[in-house]
């Protein structure tokens, strides 16, 4: 159940987002990481971890685009920190995709 929910509020997000309604984009992304947290943290369902790495990243995409960096780097920073304790060989390369994405999302400032 956990894992439709997680993806249910992916889309949330990214549809909210499309269609500029900020508070749903927030609220599906948030409720995305969350489920995944506990898939991944209390369930220990590694299988979920690039899903959860990646809504994350959404989050944080999303608050880059409404210019709020610190609140993107604080996602960012959450994400490594679970990062290193479940796969530490992946922390390098999932945290250098983050920047690329966040640079990306820099360049589409909300209207």
């Amino acid at each position: 159940m956990r894992e439709a929910c997680a993806e249910t509020a992916v889309s949330l997000g990214s549809t909210s987002m499309a269609s500029d309604r900020g508070g749903a984009a927030q609220r599906g992304f948030h409720l995305a990481v969350g489920h995944g947290r506990i898939l991944v943290l209390g369930r220990h369902r590694t299988g979920h971890l690039d899903k959860w790495a990646n809504a994350h990243l959404a989050l944080a995409s999303w608050l880059t685009t409404r210019g709020d960096d610190s609140g993107a780097a604080h996602v960012v920073r959450e994400r490594e920190e679970h990062l290193a304790a479940i796969a530490p060989s992946r922390v390098p390369g999932l945290a250098a995709h983050a920047r690329q994405v966040l640079a990306s999302a820099r360049q589409f400032p909300e209207m």
